[in-house]
């Protein structure tokens, strides 16, 4: 109807404009001209207003009508958390914008009311699939994750009842915009993404997600990140990762010390230099050799997918292989961590790589993928020991039997050896530094 297309022609129209107005208006800017952080709200209230431009009158308008209420609401949401510039803990502040709170209960009720209608639905599906207390261990961890700690106990209690009922609203708005998909477009739908999860060219499906990731992390450490360290761990990494390519262990003592203090860097008489461990910095070297240290992390996130994917296809099948590569694909915290020059993602690959070679040294039996295990769990001890301890916890348990046939004796001696040499390099590395 001419009516209709009038409505979704204003409501398009609206939207457009109110994200050129967050993009180029001073209200969403700081006094040195930066996005804001209320630009968020703005943003994803024109981006709002275009999806439901876009399904008015149409059979999809009950879902755009939740899925912009979501969209919004999480923009309130991460309006209420005192973030800012600085590295601190951040915390929920509901009452500094009491609009904001009056926003969130607005979402409340229509989240309430429409689940009001539902529940019976939802209570026989999660009576089906679920036990009691697997839904109260899923509860317990989001509302203990829900808050950072506080030295004030009230204030925290009440931080994470406050982050629970965040959680929850959001949650069911995502339920119900799930609900409202139009039954025949779900059917449609679910045809084309079996045919997507099943390609009859399964290397070029992960090949494609890993350079996606590798190329998307890549334009975000370039552009956003500006290929610099923003954190006192990330600098300290890159000092590192210089001297050890200029093939020195430890930098000249500083003339001025107190002049160019750093921290976590250990100065004495004669010289300065990181007590770190040596992993990582040894890997962002290679970067630094190459000029592109900044590029490393990207490459090693792209190497994670096609890793995730061998993986899970030897635990399971090749569909839920596919699916776990595009959830990595898509997963903001990966993309985030691949573009900083932070130790998480080589620590992801090694880990990847150590519980890779047990499976396939089960699966073969050949000593050489024990060997690889071995070696690349010794890793992880030297980039983040505790995280190295855990990981060849697991993946000894794994070889010993737990969770699956037992490796061969001599695999099982070559997982073992390979931890040891490779994690204990960390030894002499101290010796050199310390003397003990």
């Amino acid at each position: 109807m001419l009516r209709d297309r009038w409505f979704r022609f204003l409501v398009c129209t609206c939207g457009f404009a109110l994200v050129a107005w967050a993009c180029l208006g001073p209200r969403c800017r700081d006094a040195e001209g930066f996005l804001a952080g209320r630009f968020c709200l703005a943003a994803s209230a024109g981006i709002a207003l275009l999806i439901l431009g876009w399904a008015v009158a149409t059979d999809w308008q009950r879902f755009a009508f939740w899925l912009c209420l979501s969209l919004v609401g999480q923009a309130v949401a991460l309006q209420m958390i005192d973030a800012g510039p600085l590295i601190h803990y951040q915390h929920w502040r509901p009452l500094r914008h009491p609009w904001l709170f009056i926003c969130l209960a607005a979402q409340s009720a229509a989240v309430i009311a429409g689940l009001r209608r539902r529940w019976p639905d939802i209570r026989t599906w999660l009576g089906r699939n679920f036990r009691w207390w697997q839904l109260g261990g899923v509860g317990v961890v989001l509302f203990l994750s829900g808050a950072a700690l506080s030295r004030d106990k009230p204030a925290y209690v009440a931080e994470m009842l406050f982050a629970g009922l965040v959680q929850a609203v959001n949650l069911g708005g995502v339920v119900l915009a799930a609900w409202a998909v139009p039954p025949k477009s779900l059917t449609s739908l679910k045809e084309k993404f079996d045919r997507w999860l099943e390609p009859s060219s399964p290397d070029r499906f992960v090949a494609i997600g890993g350079i996606w990731v590798t190329t998307l992390a890549a334009f975000l450490s370039f552009c956003i990140y500006e290929r610099h360290p923003h954190i006192p761990d990330e600098v300290v990494y890159l000092y590192q990762a210089r001297y050890f390519a200029a093939g020195r262990l430890t930098l000249p003592a500083p003339e001025a010390p107190d002049a160019i203090n750093v921290d976590l860097m250990t100065y004495e008489s004669d010289r300065w230099y990181c007590p770190v461990p040596p992993g990582w910095p040894a890997m962002l070297a290679v970067g630094v050799l190459l000029g592109v240290p900044w590029l490393v992390n990207p490459v090693l996130a792209g190497c994670n997918v096609v890793l995730t994917y061998f993986l899970v296809r030897e635990i399971y099948d090749r569909r839920t292989a596919r699916l776990s590569v595009l959830l990595l694909c898509v997963s903001p915290w990966h993309i985030f961590m691949a573009m900083n020059f932070m130790t998480h993602t080589f620590t992801l690959t090694c880990a990847l790589a150590g519980a890779l070679g047990v499976a396939w040294a089960r699966k073969t039996g050949k000593t050489f993928w024990g060997w690889l295990s071995g070696i690349a769990t010794g890793m992880v001890i030297l980039i983040r020991p505790l995280e190295g301890a855990v990981v060849a916890g697991v993946l000894g348990l794994w070889a010993l039997g737990a969770g699956g046939r037992r490796l061969k004796s001599r695999c099982i001696l070559a997982f073992t050896l390979g931890a040891i040499v490779v994690g204990g390099v960390v030894l002499p590395y101290n010796k050199l530094l310390t003397g003990n």
